[in-house]
């Protein structure tokens, strides 16, 4: 079995690089980053497994794991092991999404060590941590989990395709896979939040996307999709995604040359009539300090093809500076823009 069975979900990966993809497409600045498919796992592990799903059992206890890992690789040394294993006053498996993180964490070692290894050394912690009956299940759950990661890893890398339909076509066929290996209870532990995050994006994106709607629409549409997401979702995601959805629809806005109303339309249907007008006066602090700033370029810029001397082109354009900008943080970033309009760059871009 090669190592990229192991690698991190097919579907994570593609809805991760969407999701950056569209924040690095409305960034005011423009710039151009690029994002392995690694960095892109991380990042949407670290939004999505962080979010525990509840126990099936309301009475159920939690009991911290007390005998340590054997052997583990060199990587994992001296790291505090995720696997938190639990099992109810009844000696059942309790299932969350900590059976997931623990099973992963081992399988990080793979390429350090053998997946033999791994699996015994996995078997040999559930027994030390789990009474007999939680053992069996979670021996048959690893056993079930190492079976569709080598599925998964097979299914066919999708790239960096972001449209809302294929996307839809992938989170579909990974579910189907999913359910070959698990059952429903199973299913909703161990990717429940997960799979719930996946479906938001891609509903999120073919809002996006409707070419039918207006932008006010738009953000009405978003903002009951979001009102769907369960309350933990919601109080993770809220701000994240009310920053995504304002920065999308009014790149849409703009691109299209819409009026100050029908952005002000907007972002009252998605943040409220007070945010809305936060934003406004934002919109005019920020053009009007494009103004100074492109003002003060076109003086200092009139300043150097003059006839001066050097020495006394540089201090007109101290004095310059001094009157335009008020105290020292100002004149800082106007010797910044300074810098890159000497370099040939776009400034507007910069002011945006």
């Amino acid at each position: 079995m090669k190592k990229k069975y192991f690698l991190a979900s097919l579907l994570v990966v593609v809805l991760a690089i969407a999701v950056i993809c569209l924040i690095l497409w409305l960034k005011p600045d423009n710039s151009s980053t690029v994002t392995s498919a690694n960095s892109a796992t991380n990042l949407s592990n670290s939004m999505l497994e962080d979010k525990t799903v509840s126990d099936p059992t309301a009475n159920d206890t939690s009991s911290n794991p007390t005998e340590p890992a054997e052997g583990l690789s060199a990587s994992l040394q001296d790291t505090e092991i995720d696997c938190a294993l639990e099992a109810t006053p009844a000696g059942q498996l309790v299932l969350n999404v900590k059976i997931r993180r623990c099973f992963e964490y081992f399988l990080t070692q793979i390429g350090e060590k053998s997946l033999g290894s791994i699996d015994q050394q996995v078997k040999q912690y559930i027994q030390h941590n789990l009474p007999t009956n939680a053992a069996a299940q979670a021996t048959d759950l690893w056993q079930r989990y190492l079976k569709y990661r080598e599925a998964e890893g097979k299914l066919q890398n999708s790239g960096a395709n972001t449209d809302p339909d294929h996307l839809q076509r992938v989170l579909d066929q990974l579910t189907q896979l999913r359910q070959k290996y698990f059952n429903p209870a199973e299913l909703n532990a161990l990717f429940g939040d997960e799979m719930t995050y996946n479906q938001y994006t891609i509903d999120r994106l073919s809002i996006l996307d409707n070419k039918s709607l207006n932008a006010a629409q738009k953000a009405q549409q978003l903002k009951q999709r979001f009102a769907q997401l369960p309350p933990t979702l919601q109080k993770n995601l809220e701000d994240m995604s009310k920053l995504q959805d304002l920065r999308a629809l009014t790149q849409q806005i703009r691109q299209k040359n819409g009026s100050k109303a029908e952005l002000q339309q907007m972002r009252e249907q998605l943040v409220g009539h007070e945010a809305a007008e936060r934003l406004e006066q934002l919109d005019q602090s920020r053009a009007n300090w494009q103004s100074r700033v492109q003002d003060y370029l076109n003086q200092r810029q009139t300043i150097l093809a003059s006839n001066q001397a050097p020495e006394d082109k540089q201090r007109a354009i101290t004095a310059l500076r001094e009157r335009q900008f008020s105290d020292d943080a100002e004149r800082q970033r106007a010797v910044t823009y300074e810098h890159f309009r000497d370099q040939g760059t776009n400034i507007n871009e910069l002011l945006q």
